[in-house]
């Protein structure tokens, strides 16, 4: 089977392309990608996406939920799911707090007793940390690896990694 995550936000966005045989689960594919919120966005997802699909036998998504304050994200959702459901993919939107709530992260002291501007930082280590820690549950080539030990920004890419590993 082979599915794809999605994690968006402000500035990238990253998806990551597993394939699970036999519950071994190879990370095949992931990109950081900018998406310019301008008139041609629209047509930017739709190659992006047709890109995806023609390289891949995608069998489902998962799309980050966006929370409604965040409203160039809110719509980078919609037209995602709008080209899934014209296309007839498989898809599913996931809960950004899933990943937390499966590790009880909101429950540890660190994070209750930070200060409200603290928690996003808190939330984007902890991220990080626990993608770390899981990401050698995984298998993926010598360049797939080069490419994550590369990443600058890596919340993003552990971010899809944990909503995999807790899906």
């Amino acid at each position: 089977m082979i599915t794809a995550f999605f994690d968006l936000g402000t500035e990238n966005f990253c998806h990551i392309v597993f394939e699970t045989v036999d519950k071994e689960k190879k990370i095949i594919n992931f990109e950081i990608t900018k998406f310019k919120m301008n008139k041609s966005i629209y047509k930017s997802i739709t190659n992006f996406f047709d890109n995806l699909c023609e390289r891949y036998k995608i069998d489902k998504f998962y799309v980050e939920q966006q929370v409604s304050k965040n409203k160039n994200c809110c719509k980078i959702q919609c037209i995602i799911e709008t080209y899934l459901c014209i296309k007839r993919k498989k898809y599913k939107t996931v809960n950004a707090k899933k990943k937390y709530k499966a590790f009880s992260f909101f429950e540890k002291d660190e994070y209750i007793n930070c200060k409200s501007g603290q928690k996003y930082r808190k939330r984007k280590n902890f991220v990080i940390s626990k993608g770390s820690e899981l990401l050698n549950e995984y298998t993926f080539d010598d360049e797939m690896k080069k490419k994550i030990e590369s990443l600058k920004k890596e919340d993003d890419f552990y971010d899809c990694l944990l909503m995999e590993y807790t899906e």
